[in-house]
């Protein structure tokens, strides 16, 4: 969740408020520290399936190739669901589950009929968008 480039842009160009990035890695977070300290950007390391942000609290949730390295992706959107608010946007990416092949480090790859399901489980307005026009997702 912690990608300090992506959290930098939606501050400045996409005119958050406040950005908060967490990632699981100590490194990660204080990389993203010592070179992005602009105020409204908050950085924290964090578990994704405990996250330690109050009920329906967020805007918006941006989520960039995580649900595939989670054994418990469902805990993972419960926890997407619980702190966006009731019209908050939910952007996830994930890599196409036909397309992706072996990634050892992917516990999980989901086709495009199986992350709609996932998503359709807990929110109303599901779309999904590939990254070229070519894209098989829909």
């Amino acid at each position: 969740m912690c990608s300090s480039d992506l959290s930098s842009y939606l501050l400045h160009d996409g005119k958050a408020e406040h950005v908060l990035g967490i990632d699981i890695s100590v490194e990660a977070i204080e990389y993203a520290k010592a070179h992005y300290g602009d105020e409204g950007l908050e950085f924290k390391v964090g578990d994704a399936n405990d996250l330690d942000i109050p009920d329906s609290s967020c805007d918006m949730v941006v989520s960039l190739e995580i649900i595939e390295h989670l054994a418990d992706y469902q805990q993972f959107i419960e926890e997407l669901h619980r702190i966006l608010r009731t019209r908050g946007t939910l952007v996830i990416s994930t890599p196409n589950g036909r397309l992706a092949g072996q990634n050892p480090y992917h516990i999980v790859e989901f086709t495009a009929d199986e992350i709609r399901t996932v998503l359709e489980g807990w929110f109303t307005n599901v779309r999904l968008y590939g990254q070229d026009l070519k894209s098989p997702w829909e």
